[in-house]
């Protein structure tokens, strides 16, 4: 398996040890490392891009706003899969946004104020920057305010129409209202995950957050939420990561 969606554990002693032994115990092969918004993981994350050795890591970093000159060298790091983005920043006139479009590099969205406005958002930047590749995470932040989002469906199915938009199973507990194996996660997702064709979905854990104690359980969940769509489903995550 893949995981597609992960942070790491700033409290342990040795984060890259700790979630490099959770990814071989769970039978991942790959997993892509994301910067938390506050930023305590981002000296790490950036040591793992400088370095030459190999790795099965991959990495994505913040943009918060302002100049681009501290990502412009970065965009071309080859283990640099993509930037993570809020809503408010996806702009088609943003340096970070244009530049993410020009190397192939992933947007990684963030819908902090809701799945609506990031939706319109990137919905204006795919027509400005037609095939920007865009990672939803999250199964798209279904739930707000503990009520399914009611923007939610409809701008599942807008960005679901645009080829290069990529929807990620993860972070499944922060949407349920019921215990493991989260059944009312699961009928959103097997709405969801229809809506897009099975090379532009992926899984992922959300890893420390949430799911620490139940890493692997929840990578196999997502995975057969996916497999019960489409039963000969891969993970992709080689071919949106390069």
């Amino acid at each position: 398996m893949i995981d597609a969606y992960s942070h790491v554990d700033m409290d342990h002693k040795s984060p890259l040890d700790d979630i490099d032994s959770r990814r071989r115990g769970a039978g991942i092969t790959k997993v892509l490392l994301v910067e938390t918004w506050n930023g305590a993981n981002r000296t790490l994350l950036e040591s793992l891009l400088a370095s030459s050795a190999g790795t099965p890591f991959s990495v994505v970093l913040c943009h918060r706003g302002g100049p681009a000159s501290n990502l412009s060298s970065l965009l071309r790091t080859a283990r640099l899969a993509g930037i993570r983005i809020s809503a408010r920043h996806v702009l088609p006139d943003d340096e970070v946004c244009r530049g993410i479009h020009e190397t192939g590099k992933l947007l990684v969205a963030h819908a902090d104020d809701g799945i609506g406005p990031l939706a319109l958002n990137l919905e204006r930047l795919l027509q400005a920057l037609p095939g920007s590749r865009i990672y939803v995470p999250h199964l798209g932040w279904p739930i707000r305010n503990g009520e399914e989002d009611p923007a939610w469906r409809s701008a599942i199915s807008s960005l679901a129409s645009n080829s290069s938009v990529i929807l990620g199973i993860s972070a499944i507990s922060t949407f349920s209202a019921l215990p493991f194996p989260h059944d009312d996660v699961a009928e959103l997702a097997q709405w969801a995950i229809p809506q897009f064709s099975p090379a532009r979905i992926v899984i992922g854990s959300d890893y420390p957050l949430l799911e620490k104690s139940r890493y692997p359980d929840y990578l196999s969940l997502a995975r057969d939420w996916v497999a019960a769509v489409y039963p000969d489903w891969t993970c992709p995550f080689e071919e949106i990561t390069v």
